[in-house]
């Protein structure tokens, strides 16, 4: 269980039912921080001098200082801001949304697709198909002028 976040073009927001917050039973949130969550700046570093700035997202050094592998740092978003919209640049940006979901194959199957669906608009698709239950897809739209996740359905 985990509380709902919708994407409304301005981050994620939690969702108020009349007496409560919304909570979800899926990969919803999951799929949605791993690419929009982390790092915009940089990876985590790790080793660094304690007088450099970290520019990374403080919980991954508290929560898996250790594990490279399930710490959050957003090589989608950060993609998606400094690749352009190309042939080659949406190859690059699937293969980022790639690395950011890829520590989710432990639960099951997961792709992901890429298409350019317009002038400076990007779609990204994905599925998680976990092993005797049916697959959940995610699809978000990303509008590359404005340089922010305009949908998530």
């Amino acid at each position: 269980m985990d509380l709902e976040l919708i994407e409304q073009g301005d981050g994620g927001e939690l969702i108020k039912t009349s007496n409560d917050v919304s909570v979800i039973y899926g990969f919803e949130n999951e799929v949605y921080i791993a690419l929009f969550g982390g790092n915009v700046m940089q990876d985590t570093p790790q080793k660094r001098n304690l007088l450099d700035q970290d520019l990374s997202f403080w919980g991954n050094n508290l929560l898996h200082p250790n594990d490279k592998s399930v710490q959050y740092n957003s090589k989608t978003e950060r993609a998606l801001n400094t690749i352009p919209l190309t042939s080659a640049g949406r190859a690059l940006i699937e293969q980022a949304v790639r690395d950011d979901l890829s520590y989710l194959s432990a639960i099951g199957a997961v792709t992901a697709s890429v298409s350019i669906t317009g002038v400076d608009r990007l779609e990204i698709d994905v599925t998680i198909q976990q092993p005797a239950s049916s697959a959940q897809n995610f699809t978000y739209l990303w509008d590359a002028t404005k340089q922010e996740l305009i949908a998530r359905q």
